[in-house]
């Protein structure tokens, strides 16, 4: 529908979207009367509602725009848009029906009508639905009747890993922990019920206000026995599924042949990433291809305040070899025990750093305590941590100082942006039969303190080091 041109056009909208009562909408044209329409423009007319809290200013951008229809899921009421991908959108919801905020991942019009995609959406929807732990993300419903077809998620008032990070720095050791610990639980519960997640990474994860983790994102779940071809290609071959940055090297040669060892990997990559700033491997993804290539820099030698019993935990998250792993998420938790301890300031400080958002663009700021906004009686914060779903980071995170902050502070050119991320077939991915096939045998190494290659870098250093002491005896020497 074209863009409203006058008053009487924008109400129309208002009426025909669903989001306001009738009633209201006749109190709300009655009180305007009184106070005259002169000067007043549909935008200012929408605008107004959104004053009187009658619009979010998401719906009034999208009635602005002539664009109405969609913003009525059955029993929920589209509030803003928090995330969007190649196939489809997320929004912050308020389910009428129950008095509630939710989330819904909406797919795009282009695939509204396409059974595959379709099935998928109801295949991630079972899978969720069949976990129940505090560490996963609840689906409340499904809709794949509906056109578009939607899906519907707890609401979680806070950010992904990957948004943290990169708006307020790398984490210390203990928050790593307390994450980690309750990541491996959440895998655990899913591995109890038969479901490899196959694409835990920073920006699957978030964290609330409280200090609880969720997984969220099993839309490349496997399933135990699963004979669905819902995950293949068109042409029946099986691509890489998860994000290289993450992957466990036997997921690149076969996405279908793994179990939890896969998602051990993943997590390890997960915490080295919330001490480090950036992926185990951040110069690319050979080590998914050459075990000799896949010793990453021990996390202990970028962050010394790091213990060298922490850095080896997360070796043996991320060794070569599946067998050398935790053979268990349950295993990878209790490693991580002796330093998942309360710390003060976490996970308030997090979110205090946080910048605030109008609630009005495409990736929604999260707010600081005390940005409740209230509409019909229903507490809506101005953000999702489902916003995390759109969020990347590009840099490295140094450590700042030898005091070791909760915090380590990022640069202050590394503002968030909103990146989208595109679906997983649409992700960087290789069919199977272009894969050098290379036997997973891992080197050999001490678990204690993992070695690694010395860097071009390295070896300049070196090589620096070694010329200005020589110059230095030299130039003693000379005086003499």
């Amino acid at each position: 529908m074209p863009r409203p041109l006058t008053l009487t056009d924008a109400i129309d909208l208002v009426r025909k979207c669903g989001l306001v009562e009738d009633r209201a909408v006749k109190e709300f044209v009655s009180r305007t009367k009184e106070d005259g329409f002169l000067g007043l423009t549909p935008e200012g007319l929408l605008a107004r509602m959104v004053a009187d809290d009658l619009l979010t200013p998401f719906q009034a951008e999208q009635l602005g725009e002539g664009r109405w229809r969609g913003l009525v899921l059955g029993d929920y009421h589209l509030q803003s848009r928090i995330g969007k991908g190649g196939m489809g959108q997320v929004f912050l919801a308020e389910d009428r029906a129950r008095r509630r905020p939710v989330a819904i991942k909406v797919l795009n019009p282009d695939f509204a009508d396409d059974p595959i995609a379709k099935a998928r959406l109801v295949r991630e929807a079972h899978a969720t639905a069949s976990l129940d732990h505090p560490n996963v993300v609840k689906v409340v419903a499904v809709d794949a009747a509906h056109s578009p077809p939607f899906l519907v998620m707890e609401f979680v008032d806070g950010l992904s890993l990957q948004a943290i990070i990169s708006r307020t720095g790398t984490l210390r050791v203990e928050a790593m922990a307390l994450c980690g610990r309750q990541i491996a639980n959440g895998l655990a519960h899913a591995a109890d019920a038969g479901l490899v997640h196959r694409d835990i990474k920073p920006a699957n994860v978030l964290l609330d206000r409280s200090g609880v983790v969720k997984i969220l994102d099993l839309g490349i779940v496997l399933l135990r026995g699963e004979t669905s071809r819902l995950t293949l290609d068109a042409d029946g071959r099986c691509p890489i599924l998860g994000t290289l940055d993450y992957l466990a090297p036997e997921q690149a040669l076969d996405s279908h042949a793994v179990d939890g060892r896969a998602d051990i990997y993943s997590l390890g990559g997960t915490l080295y990433f919330l001490l480090a700033g950036h992926p185990p491997f951040p110069e690319g993804d050979l080590h998914l291809f050459n075990a000799r290539a896949t010793e990453a820099t021990p996390i202990h030698y970028l962050r010394p305040d790091v213990p060298e019993e922490v850095s080896a935990v997360l070796a043996t998250m991320l060794a070569y070899d599946p067998a050398q792993r935790y053979q268990t998420a349950l295993e990878a938790a209790e490693a991580l025990a002796p330093w998942a301890i309360p710390v003060a300031g976490f996970p308030e400080d997090l979110f205090t750093q946080l910048p605030a958002g109008d609630g009005t663009g495409e990736l929604l700021a999260l707010a600081g305590p005390g940005s409740i906004t209230r509409r019909n009686g229903l507490a809506m914060n101005g953000s999702s941590v489902h916003a995390a779903l759109s969020v990347t980071l590009s840099g490295v995170f140094a450590p700042a100082d030898t005091r070791t902050p909760l915090l380590r502070p990022a640069p202050a050119e590394l503002a968030a942006s909103a990146v989208l991320t595109p679906a997983p077939q649409s992700q960087k991915t290789r069919p199977l039969p272009c894969l050098p096939v290379v036997g997973i045998t891992a080197p050999t190494r001490s678990m204690s303190k993992p070695q690694v290659t010395p860097t071009p870098y390295k070896i300049a250093g070196v090589v620096v080091a070694v010329a200005l002491l020589f110059g230095i005896v030299l130039a003693l020497i000379l005086r003499l």
